[in-house]
């Protein structure tokens, strides 16, 4: 992913398919990102939900 900080690498570590009643959102912690999308085409009762972690920073700039 690419922001006006920098480039950020991050790697999936589960892949889940719930039914949409099941899904709930929870806090990060920063390192972490959870891509959710609607399934199956033209029907979306299920959810894909896919976490990741981040594994790698190139920031354009230091940290303050």
């Amino acid at each position: 992913m690419d922001s006006d900080d920098g480039s950020f690498l991050y790697q999936a570590t589960e892949f889940r398919i719930l039914p949409k009643e099941e899904v709930n959102f929870w806090g990060s912690d920063g390192r972490s990102a959870t891509l959710v999308c609607s399934w199956p085409r033209f029907i979306y009762d299920e959810r894909v939900v896919i976490t990741t972690e981040l594994v790698g920073a190139r920031l354009n700039r230091p940290l303050s």
